[in-house]
């Protein structure tokens, strides 16, 4: 499984599998390679969804991720790293946050040191 970014890349390719969505306003498309690509669309217009959103979509869809999986399209193994991938940058962020929240707490008591000890 791999991501397409931009629909031009699926000139040559020969496409296995397309999905509507259902109520929603975007398309997905898969080659038979294992390129996937989402392309939201309105009246008159149509872009490709970023690479990590379309991932996320299709592993949380349920329906679709079982149709791809039977296409053969996307295996239990992409599934797997894609969550660990996930995982890894949810700490990445909370240790980024932590590391923030320290420093604005520390920043908060130089402050409060100096106004209540800096005259002394």
């Amino acid at each position: 499984m791999y991501f397409l970014k931009d629909d031009e890349e699926l000139i040559g390719k020969e496409i296995a599998f397309i999905d509507l969505g259902y109520l929603d306003s975007e398309i997905t498309i898969a080659t038979k390679d294992g390129g996937i690509i989402q392309i939201e669309y309105g009246d008159e217009e149509y872009y490709p969804i970023r690479s990590d959103v379309a991932c996320h979509s299709v592993i949380e869809s349920s329906s679709l991720l079982a149709e791809l999986k039977k296409l053969k399209i996307v295996t239990d193994r992409d599934v797997q790293k894609y969550k660990e991938k996930l995982k890894k940058e949810q700490e990445r962020k909370h240790e980024q946050w932590l590391k923030q929240k320290e420093k604005g707490e520390y920043m908060k008591y130089l402050r409060l040191k100096e106004k209540y000890e800096g005259g002394k």
